[in-house]
């Protein structure tokens, strides 16, 4: 009846689902353990918050052919463009 387009939206929809859901709920997870928490807590879930959202990307920016190396070469260049900006600056 809905061909084949209609049979992958349906295979398709759960899983994308769970994602949204998951993602939703680590957002609120985090509003509830950072809003309502003493500094302990925040210095034990931050660094593991951090390592779990590192590991969730990394293989999307590997997907993509974004390595942690051109992006450090990125970032020395972003740094090494403004120092070359500040130092031609007129001073006044």
């Amino acid at each position: 009846m809905f061909g084949l387009e209609g049979l992958a939206l349906m295979l398709s929809l759960p899983f994308a689902l769970l994602i949204w859901g998951m993602t939703f709920f680590g957002a609120a997870l985090s509003i509830v353990i950072f809003n309502t928490s003493n500094m302990l807590t925040i210095s034990i879930a931050s660094p593991i918050w951090a390592a779990i959202f590192i590991l969730a990307t990394w293989p999307v920016l590997a997907a993509n052919n974004i390595h942690p190396t051109a992006l450090r070469r990125w970032i020395i260049d972003q740094v090494s463009h403004q120092g070359a900006l500040v130092n031609d600056s007129p001073h006044v």
